[in-house]
């Protein structure tokens, strides 16, 4: 017969004050992969897009709403260029 596993108290706060690691709080360089992953993530889906429905591009009003969004993007980054150019 199987004997059942004994632990007392003291040993389960210790095994789980082993396991603890206090939360560190995230700093710009640690989320600087957030903001690369974001970028590269939607130029693979962009792309995708582009490759599977390739009339998004052909046809006129397509066209046109991407060349908005494009628009969009680009007042975007100028507005983050700027923003960081101020901070110099």
């Amino acid at each position: 017969m199987n004997e059942p596993l004994k632990i007392d108290r003291q040993q389960i706060l210790d095994i789980a004050n082993s396991r603890y690691v206090p939360k560190r709080l995230a700093d710009g360089t640690a989320m600087l992969c957030e903001v690369s992953g974001a970028a590269n993530s939607m130029m693979r889906r962009w792309e995708s897009v582009f490759r599977e429905y390739p009339d998004i591009l052909s046809d006129a009003e397509n066209r046109a709403s991407v060349g908005r969004t494009i628009q969009k993007l680009r007042d975007y980054l100028k507005n983050l260029e700027d923003k960081m150019e101020e901070l110099l």
